[in-house]
């Protein structure tokens, strides 16, 4: 009958009703959120920005350069180093060929 149509019309009206609220109340509360999100995340870069100004943050990143800078220096000395001992090696193979030479001229004048 038309009664019970209208009556489940206005119940299923009552309904939509209710969730729109629902979803109005977890809109507002998701506008709320973001915006404290916001605010937070505006926060967190402004002491940032303070942190990397602060002397302890400075003394620490200079620390972390200058360990770069020390660590690209062994580097090279390991290298040159390793050239070093090859240089070295060279050397004494020359000196010992020099002699080598210098008794068997003096054998050949005798």
């Amino acid at each position: 009958s038309a009664r019970s149509e209208l009556a489940q019309c206005k119940q299923q009206y009552r309904e939509v009703e209710q969730k729109l609220q629902k979803i109005g109340r977890i809109a507002a509360q998701f506008e709320e959120l973001s915006g404290q999100l916001r605010l937070k995340s505006h926060e967190r870069d402004l002491l940032k920005e303070r942190l990397e100004q602060t002397s302890h943050y400075k003394d620490i990143e200079e620390l972390r350069k200058t360990k770069e800078d020390l660590n690209m220096q062994q580097d090279i000395v390991d290298k040159f180093s390793g050239k070093e001992k090859d240089l070295l090696k060279k050397c004494s193979e020359i000196e010992a060929k020099m002699r080598n030479f210098k008794v068997e001229q003096e054998k050949e004048l005798k």
